[in-house]
């Protein structure tokens, strides 16, 4: 059960969305959609072997009070990082709390 005291940390959450430039080249942008007060569970790193040379991943468990706009197309701001959304899970199936995995997107 998530407790509101522990519920210390910002997260903005943002959409993809493309727009065009001052040359017409069409760039991705991540625009604000809500913010919510999460509770960081858990922060590790991994090193995994890609073709052309190694490869740290920072994963990240947040757990929140549960919200319905919460999918895993969106991404997450905390702390001047941004994090792509890998699963979200209603624990327990209650709609009451949540807990997001998320890979620092680079």
């Amino acid at each position: 059960m998530i407790r509101a005291g522990k519920l210390r940390q910002l997260l903005k959450f943002k959409v993809k969305s493309e727009t065009k430039n001052d040359f017409g080249e069409t760039i991705e942008v991540l625009n604000t959609s809500f913010t919510s007060k999460a509770e960081v569970l858990e922060s590790r790193s991994s090193n995994s072997i890609v073709s052309d040379g190694t490869e740290l991943q920072k994963t990240t468990s947040f757990g929140l009070r549960f919200n319905s706009r919460i999918v895993e197309t969106l991404f997450i701001e905390y702390k001047n990082d941004i994090y792509e959304i890998q699963t979200v899970e209603n624990v327990n199936g209650l709609d009451r709390e949540l807990i997001i995995d998320a890979i620092k997107y680079v």
